[in-house]
């Protein structure tokens, strides 16, 4: 157990957390920034207290501040020390919490601190290898976590002996504790041609799989009468004994023990890859764990319709000659368990019942052709241990110009999204966790869309398109008007990935960020050009609109504090951004006007 750090890595956290705090405080215009030259700035967070910091501002008003040059000033003196906490007390009166909430955050603070330490250690272990090359897990065990939210690693539940278990950044592996739950007990759903033997088989060695069947007999079990779900073990030890106790007195519930594969854990902490075999589905398993925005469960209201949702999408890719290069990770089953009490109390907070499920999506790595690479986009903006980002890594190997690998990337991953919207009237939250770019050469190749429970929603009018989804289908999927709809890519993809892409290219090579979305407009104009049929749904979408809303995630913590909910939080509203993509056209207008 880490219970003592070094201290030259102690403090370039602290830094780095108060560098994030301050920019996306500023971003979120809950603090201001003042600039004292082009490159200096200052924010004043109570009366006697102010950070100064070398940085620049991005195109979506937002600053880049390198951590090494904070400095702490009271009263007009410099501190000694750039401490997180001493960073968010001293801010304290500008955030709009109460004492209670802030002392929440703080413990969220603490562990995001311990963690983002650990982390550091591991990135350093690997810095003598080459990122580019990093199998999924292992480049997924580096990342820093959510972009946006200040503290990216909470797990408010977890103690130290849970993270250096199951946080990704512990590189260690775990197996799954297994249950046999009375059928009449449970919501279940299959793909096309796959039953619960499939399944089995397609998620675990043959041994393991024989182990397991060994054991259900044993038991005197049939599959008849029960079916089999997976359970994360901290899940196990921590929660489903206790509020499943029912159950598993009257053998509704019975525990079969440890089988299956070894898995190690996804960013996003719920989802596993199988290490033993990759190309096995991916397993995603509640956690009942406070990490960035809500608690980690599974709401069992998708779990009828996610296969059918899978086999819908897979259809429109497969069909369109623009999604020709879009793969869909299927969500092959789906099982869930509601505990019984909980749904009968109709204002129960959310979490009670998201307590036990399985989704079992595919594996990226079962799609792969030789010599090409799965990778979460939310890689590109990641910066190594020695500072440089992914992103520059790739282009590097890639024998293309930025500017020509860009392009690729646009056409590749936002062209498909944007179609997908414009024509079908679908929208997909594209954050960098939830879209894929496939890597050939190191060269753009294909996208991969997936995690379509509760991300993926639809046009609020009956276009013609959107005929495939059944009534039923129509009435559990969140529906939106265009202008809403839209903002599950450009705050989803725009905002929480290209915003940070751009800006790290900046960092590395100078590559200007007027450039940047200079050649995502001409991609998506280029885009308009070859579809007249869909031009006048373009204006309703909004994509070229001058501003857009700035959507913030932080706000939202301060606002409804750590109290249990019967929803899960949503996002607040700032003043408008300058859209970079209709300031770009508008410049562009200016100067042809100008020559004529």
């Amino acid at each position: 157990m880490k219970t003592a750090f070094k201290a030259n890595d102690f403090a370039r956290v602290n830094r780095r957390i108060v560098a994030k705090g301050l920019a996306e405080l500023c971003y979120e215009q809950i603090l201001e920034a003042r600039e004292l030259t082009q490159t200096l700035f200052e924010v004043k967070v109570s009366e006697t207290v102010s950070y100064r910091f070398s940085g620049w501002r991005t195109v979506w008003d937002f600053l880049r501040i390198d951590s090494e040059s904070l400095e702490r000033v009271v009263d007009g003196i410099s501190a000694d020390k750039v401490l997180a906490d001493q960073f968010y007390l001293d801010a304290k009166g500008r955030l709009g919490m109460n004492d209670i909430n802030f002392a929440n955050f703080l413990d969220e603070l603490y562990r995001t601190l311990y963690s983002d330490i650990v982390l550091l250690d591991r990135q350093r272990e690997f810095s003598d290898r080459d990122f580019t090359v990093l199998n999924d897990a292992d480049m997924q065990s580096l990342l820093d976590g959510h972009p946006k939210a200040l503290l990216s690693k909470g797990r408010v539940g977890w103690g130290v002996s849970d993270l250096e278990a199951f946080a990704p950044e512990s590189g260690q592996t775990i197996r799954l504790h297994w249950l046999a739950i009375k059928r009449e007990r449970l919501q279940q759903s299959y793909a096309e041609e796959m039953d619960e033997q499939a399944l089995l088989q397609n998620t675990m060695s043959q041994t393991e799989y024989n182990r397991l069947i060994s054991t259900i007999e044993a038991k005197g079990l049939s599959f008849k009468n029960y079916s089999l779900l997976p359970v994360h073990p901290w899940q196990w030890d921590k929660i489903v004994p206790i509020h499943f106790i029912n159950e598993i007195q009257s053998a509704d519930i019975i525990s079969l023990g440890v089988f299956g594969d070894s898995y190690r854990a996804q960013t996003s902490l719920r989802t596993l890859n199988n290490m033993d075999d990759p190309k096995r589905y991916h397993i995603k398993l509640p956690l009942s764990i406070l990490n960035t925005s809500c608690i980690r469960g599974i709401d069992g209201k998708y779990i009828p319709v996610s296969p059918e949702l899978s086999r819908i999408m897979q259809s429109i890719s497969e069909a369109d000659e623009v999604l020709r290069n879009t793969m869909v990770l299927g969500e092959v089953s789906g099982s869930f368990c509601q505990q019984r009490s909980y749904a009968a109390v109709t204002g129960a907070p959310y979490r009670y019942n998201e307590f036990l499920g399985a989704i079992w999506r595919e594996s990226p790595e079962s799609m792969m052709e030789e010599g090409e690479k799965a990778i979460l986009t939310a890689t590109l903006f990641h910066k190594t241990y020695d500072s440089k980002s992914a992103l520059s890594l790739f282009i590097a190997k890639s024998g293309l110009t930025t500017a020509a690998w860009l392009k690729s990337y646009f056409v590749t991953v936002v062209v498909p999204l944007y179609h997908l919207q414009l024509k079908y009237g679908i929208g997909l939250v594209s954050h960098g966790q939830n879209i894929l770019l496939t890597l050939k050469d190191f060269r753009p190749a294909r996208l991969i869309i997936k995690d379509f429970q509760g991300d993926l929603r639809i046009l609020n009018q009956d276009i013609p398109e959107l005929e495939v989804f059944s009534p039923k289908l129509k009435s559990i999927l969140t529906r939106l008007p265009a202008p809403y709809l839209i903002h599950d890519l450009l705050t989803g993809h725009f905002v929480t990935v290209l915003r940070f892409i751009s800006a790290v290219l900046y960092e590395d090579s100078g590559f200007e960020e007027q450039n940047f979305y200079r050649i995502l407009g001409e991609v998506v104009e280029a885009y308009h050009a070859e579809h007249p049929e869909l031009s006048k749904r373009v204006p309703a979408l909004g994509m070229l609109h001058k501003t857009i809303p700035r959507v913030l995630v932080n706000k939202v913590r301060f606002h409804i504090g750590y109290g249990d909910s019967t929803e899960r939080p949503l996002p607040m509203v700032g003043s408008d951004l300058i859209n970079p993509l209709a300031d770009r056209l508008e410049r562009k207008d200016v100067d042809h006007a100008k020559r004529h």
